[in-house]
């Protein structure tokens, strides 16, 4: 019989599932190994490889995030960024990305020749696949009607709008920009005049000072627009954006009560306005279709991502994982590229992380599915099949032709055994990055014992926090239930 370490409660005291391996504080990377460019470039021409043969999924997605902060600042942003496509763009001559999403801020901190040009520097660089999708998240400040024109001039086909409440009032105190509701009539005018280009809005709810009344007004505002998608968040639980740890911790969710109690109103406007609800499709790893930017989290197939910049994550698929450290302003400053810091991974580790991921969201994984991606069935996979027998054996999980599926247990329980799962790389790795954390939780653990349950609670608040509802409008798209 299985039982439960405090290494692996510790583990899900500190990070998720949602991502494999888990990268929810992107700071902890600095304590990870230190990479120069020839490996970069090893790991991305060893998993390109693997693309042509057929062993990685052909998917390979480009993200970046807007230059953020004054003009000056965003230029030595754009210079770094433009350093580091030159070093790249030889290794990708001969791919086309299957995205493009840049995100992460607004395009309406850089004048509109500076935008001009630093979207055809990318469009020189890289070969973006016909029909792929072109995605901009924008924020706070909106960008003008001319800088949302370049972004169409340049095929961008699918726009995110983020606001944190269309409440003038409201979104002031919050140092948000004045008349948000007719920046955002001003641009979806614009995009509904647009031919092939989908819009969304993502609205948060349940911030400070924040009431029901203002949420239904939000909510209603919303929905008004008639984008494609409406997508309600609470703080903890943002679909995409990268967010400042100042504005986190400003607009932290205050109300977890009110964001959940709004759901049966939220459920009754969109009806109103002819949305549907959308469900989530766990086999895919994929909310809903159209939704397929290939940031950190839900890419589909796990599928590689070329990120560049600060604030991005790159997954080489089989090769490495690997990211800007956090002295990337100050090497931006002096006019260099920022280190890298990076993880090994493997064919292995990818399987291993598929099948995390999916059951750290759903009931069950799909063997049917896991052979389709990998070729090989799952309980083939030594470095997996050891493990989820043990579980079986224990009636954690259930083993049928079909499906790897969870018993009846909650969800604090399911984090915990998913940890033996990971690899033992991955585990010394987490442990090297929070070794202080984990003598404190032992303490605790030993002097609470059975009462670790509560521990964990208290300990991941943002397990109560998380709320998250996706809206598309009726007619849509017939695939979404």
């Amino acid at each position: 019989m299985l039982t439960c370490l405090p290494w692996a409660e510790f583990i899900s005291s500190t990070c998720g599932d949602q991502h494999y391996f888990p990268i929810e504080h992107p700071e902890k990377l600095n304590s990870f190994r230190k990479a120069d460019f020839d490996e970069i470039a090893a790991g991305w021409k060893k998993t390109l490889s693997l693309m042509r043969e057929g062993a990685a999924p052909p998917e390979i997605g480009l993200y970046l995030n807007w230059p953020l902060g004054p003009l000056n600042s965003a230029l030595l942003q754009i210079e770094a960024v433009k350093k580091e496509v030159k070093f790249l763009q030889n290794i990708f001559k001969e791919a086309n990305f299957t995205s493009l999403h840049i995100g992460g801020g607004s395009p309406s901190y850089l004048p509109d020749n500076e935008l001009d040009g630093f979207l055809s520097y990318l469009k020189s660089s890289f070969k973006i696949q016909k029909g792929a999708q072109v995605y901009a998240e924008i924020t706070q400040p909106m960008p003008s009607v001319s800088q949302l024109n370049i972004l169409l001039g340049f095929g961008f086909n699918h726009i995110t709008l983020r606001v944190d409440s269309f409440d003038e009032a409201l979104s002031e105190s919050w140092g948000g920009a004045r008349e948000i509701k007719r920046q955002a009539a001003d641009i979806f005018d614009l995009l509904a005049r647009a031919a092939g280009v989908s819009a969304e809005i993502d609205l948060m709810i349940g911030a400070r000072g924040q009431t029901e009344s203002i949420l239904r007004q939000d909510v209603r505002q919303a929905f008004s627009f008639h984008p494609q998608c409406v997508y309600l968040y609470s703080q903890e639980d943002a679909p995409h954006t990268l967010f400042p740890r100042e504005k986190k911790d400003h607009l932290w969710l205050e109300d977890d009560a009110l964001a959940h109690s709004f759901s049966s109103a939220a459920d009754a406007l969109s009806q109103e306005f002819g949305y549907v609800r959308c469900q989530a499709d766990w086999k895919n790893l994929s909310l809903y279709p159209l939704q397929k930017e290939q940031e950190a989290g839900w890419r589909r197939s796990r599928a590689s991502t070329l990120g560049i910049g600060f604030g991005t994550l790159s997954h080489a698929f089989g090769s490495l994982w690997y990211y800007h450290g956090g002295e990337f302003r100050d090497r931006v400053r002096d006019g260099l590229v920022p280190d890298f810091y990076s993880m090994g991974s493997s064919s292995e580790e990818e399987m291993r992380g598929y099948v995390i991921e999916v059951l750290s969201r759903g009931p069950k994984v799909s063997r049917e599915a896991f052979r389709a991606l990998f070729k090989r069935d799952i309980l083939d996979v030594g470095a997996l099949s050891g493990s989820l027998l043990s579980l079986n054996q224990s009636k954690i999980v259930s083993i049928s032709e079909r499906f790897i599926e969870w018993a009846d247990i909650d969800s604090p329980t399911r984090a915990v055994w998913l940890k033996s799962l990971y690899s033992p790389t991955m585990i010394k790795t987490l442990f090297k990055s929070a070794a202080p954390l984990f003598r404190d939780f032992s303490e605790n653990f030993s002097r609470q014992g059975s009462n670790w349950r509560e521990y964990y609670l208290k300990k991941n608040s943002a397990l109560k926090h998380k709320y998250c509802r996706i809206y598309y409008k009726v007619g849509e798209n017939a695939s979404v239930s």
